[in-house]
């Protein structure tokens, strides 16, 4: 929110808009907080290791871009330097991490190795905003999210990560909003949907078709 008020001469004081820091934390089942991770920062999005080794943040400022903490030896290094990029979400085997690459008017569907072993790889470069959301637990698709930049045509894709990268439509607007995760066994897709008014969450049958089933009975979103 900004802070700002104009005098009768024209005078104009303001306070900018200034978003604070932000601390990464490891907290037990009942919340309380047991360590902290990396220094403070202004942290967006954060996704860990399949492992538990490494956390991958998105920060904020000067840009956003995403960075690699190695938890054991409490080390730091940049993931994308040079490149505005965010929303990372690592690979099943924890070699890879997909994430979204900021172009004029929208973002891309990149891969990465994260030993630098492989070449970036362009997934996706559409005409809008696609972000990965989640990788299967077998390696085989990586879960996506692509829409014009108005939720008004937002679909849910699988995109195939061995051979071809085919894509396959799971759910478009307006039953399907945002978010997107798979269960631990494969069998589940759980996601947001404003299709009745507040934000719920929702599961349905992977591969599908099947039933769209109610998960939150009043507003929820970020299903893990």
């Amino acid at each position: 929110m900004s802070v700002f008020s104009a005098s009768q001469n024209g005078t104009l004081i303001f306070a900018p808009d200034i978003q604070p820091d932000n601390q990464l934390l490891w907290v037990d089942a009942n919340g309380k907080t047991l360590a902290t991770v990396g220094e403070p920062g202004r942290y967006v999005s954060v996704h860990l290791s399949p492992d538990g080794g490494q956390v991958a943040v998105e920060r904020d400022r000067p840009h956003h871009d995403i960075w690699l903490h190695d938890v054991r030896r409490n080390f730091t290094n940049q993931f994308t330097p040079g490149a505005t990029a965010g929303l990372p979400v690592w690979s099943n085997d924890g070699s890879k991490i997909a994430f979204s690459y900021e172009k004029p008017g929208g973002l891309d569907l990149h891969v990465k190795s994260v030993t630098g072993a492989q070449d970036e790889e362009t997934l996706l470069a559409p005409k809008g905003y696609v972000f990965p959301l989640d990788w299967s637990s077998d390696g085989s698709v990586l879960l996506y999210y692509v829409d014009d930049g108005t939720e008004l045509h937002a679909e849910l894709r699988v995109m195939s990560m061995q051979g071809a990268r085919t894509s396959r439509l799971l759910l478009k607007a307006p039953l399907y909003t945002s978010d997107g995760v798979f269960s631990p066994d494969m069998r589940w897709v759980a996601y947001s949907t404003r299709e009745s008014g507040p934000q719920r969450i929702f599961a349905t049958p992977y591969p599908g078709p099947g039933p769209r089933i109610p998960v939150s009975p009043g507003f929820g979103g970020n299903p893990i």
